[in-house]
């Protein structure tokens, strides 16, 4: 089954090469991010420290570990985090931006030899892998070098290969990990179902977001205006903006959308009747005189959420919602697409009436115009979202105490 495994992968990386040289971008940062990998870790990897390696697919993922590795490293200075990702859009985007990690990689396929090699050149001492990060090989040889092993924010469904019954080889290389932590009870239960134990701590994105709510940016917007802000938002998204820019003309909008293409976000200003202006343009010139504003700028959107009243988390029309914590940290109510069922937050709080999903513009309009006109139930609904992060915080906490009580830091 390894050799399958391994071949497979083998396949993967030859499709990954032939979409590069057909221009896919994100492919050509795939490959290019990976050359030279053995003489970089040869070159940064120190051998007088304790090496704590950190693993994630992309950018949520890092979300997860970053509080983690913050506390860490606030509590252990001199303790070296080498973090890596499989993902360029996660790689790129913490580049050069995270102090708290000494060295930032991407992590070569998984294949047999590349992961002894791995393992051997960047010598860590705990290995940390975060959500679904699942590789193989990585494990096995982390296995064979007694590395403790942890993974942080799990979550796990019935339909995954371990819990098939011919998914044992798979299941295996779970009870490879020295400790599972899991968001939530049923992960838990799902893997006691194949002799595998796990320690309940929640979603250390939890922590992540209060810790920004705590110290949110300090922008050129005046709070005061019912503000409602479309965020990650996609062409749905933007269409439902710019009706209920005409639907509700005192409503301030603010649009942060999920890709920042120029020819795009022009295009998108010139459909709005009401005032907009675009984020350069509100630095440039400092103004509380906007009806709309679209935000050019990644990096911004966390903190954006202190200063809106609504929250439309965008995805949820295409391949999923983006981020809703970050929203329903600052007591935003929340709306999204119909397509949020894999994402527990999003069950949660439709569940604690924090959020809804909504299918059309018409169902939009006419929860956007309760909001908007009923006091006690924008009250209501806003403080079901606070207190639904403020019920979940303490997973960084768990893993932590964990990791001191074993001696692992030490």
């Amino acid at each position: 089954m390894r050799l399958l495994y391994t071949t497979s992968l083998f396949f993967y990386r030859i499709a990954i090469s032939v979409v590069a040289i057909f221009g896919n971008s994100k492919a050509k940062k795939w490959i290019k991010g990976r050359k030279n990998w053995k003489e970089i870790l040869l070159k940064n990897i120190p051998i007088d420290k304790k090496i704590i390696w950190f693993h994630c697919a992309s950018l949520g993922e890092f979300e997860q570990a970053r509080p983690l590795i913050e506390r860490i490293k606030s509590n252990y200075k001199e303790t070296f985090i080498h973090l890596s990702f499989f993902s360029p859009s996660g790689f790129d985007n913490v580049k050069n931006k995270f102090k708290e990690a000494d060295l930032i990689t991407y992590l070569p396929i998984d294949s047999i030899s590349n992961a002894k090699e791995f393992i051997r050149l960047s010598k860590p001492n705990i290995a940390i892998f975060t959500k679904y990060e699942f590789w193989f090989n990585h494990l096995n040889e982390l296995k064979k070098e007694d590395v403790p092993t942890l993974l942080i924010s799990s979550i796990f469904r019935k339909k995954q290969l371990f819990f098939r019954f011919y998914g044992s080889w798979f299941a295996k290389h779970l009870k490879m990990f020295t400790m599972i932590f899991t968001q939530e009870l049923n992960s838990q239960k799902l893997l006691e179902s194949i002799n595998i134990k796990s320690i309940v701590a929640g979603d250390t994105r939890f922590d992540r977001v209060f810790s920004i709510s705590e110290q949110p940016k300090n922008l050129p917007i005046i709070k005061g205006k019912k503000t409602i802000l479309f965020g990650s938002s996609w062409d749905v998204e933007d269409d439902f903006a710019i009706k209920a820019s005409e639907d509700f003309k005192t409503l301030r909008i603010i649009i942060a959308p999920h890709e920042i293409n120029e020819d795009k976000i022009n295009a998108l200003k010139s459909r709005f009747k009401r005032k907009a202006i675009l984020w350069n343009e509100l630095i440039s010139k400092p103004t509380d005189d906007f009806e709309i504003l679209i935000v050019n700028k990644i990096g911004l959107l966390s903190s954006l959420y202190y200063y809106s009243d609504i929250a439309f988390i965008g995805g949820g029309f295409s391949k999923g919602i983006h981020n809703i914590l970050e929203a329903a940290v600052f007591g935003n109510p929340i709306l999204f697409g119909p397509n949020y069922k894999k994402f527990k937050e999003a069950n949660d709080l439709i569940n604690q009436e924090g959020a809804k999903s909504i299918e059309n513009y018409q169902e939009f309009k006419d929860e956007l115009e309760k909001l908007v006109t009923d006091e006690h139930y924008y009250d209501s609904h806003s403080k079901s979202a606070s207190k639904y992060i403020e019920s979940n915080i303490g997973a960084t906490n768990s893993i932590f105490n964990f990791l001191k009580e074993a001696s692992l830091l030490g």
